[in-house]
C-alpha cells in the first residue's frame, strides 16, 4: 500500500502560534510550513497544493479563505482559534 504525505500549511503572523500548531500536526505525520502573512503564502499553495491550511483568525476574517480556496481548489481551509492557550482549530 502506497503511504502519501499529507502537507500542511499554517498561515498566522504569531511565531508561536506557528510552531504550537506545527508540532500538534507533525506529531500527526503531517509535513509542516508556515507564513507569516497570507499573501506570501499563495504562490506556495498553487505549488504545493496542501492538504491543509490553518489560518490565522484575523486572515479569515479578512476574506483569505476563499482567496487560499481558489488558488488551489479541493484544499481545505480552516480558521485558527488564538483563544486558546495553545493553538487550535476552530
Amino acid at each position: 500500500m502506497l503511504h502519501k504525505t499529507l502537507r500542511a500549511l499554517i498561515i498566522d503572523p504569531d511565531p508561536r502560534v506557528l510552531a504550537d500548531a506545527a508540532g500538534i500536526l507533525a506529531g500527526r505525520g503531517f509535513r509542516v510550513a508556515g507564513r507569516i502573512a497570507p499573501d506570501d503564502a499563495l504562490d506556495y499553495v498553487r505549488r504545493a497544493r496542501p492538504n491543509v491550511v490553518l489560518l490565522g483568525e484575523n486572515f479569515w476574517k479578512d476574506g483569505w479563505g476563499a482567496e487560499i480556496r481558489g488558488a488551489a481548489p479541493g484544499t481545505l481551509v480552516v480558521p485558527l482559534d488564538r483563544r486558546a492557550e495553545t493553538a487550535v482549530v476552530a
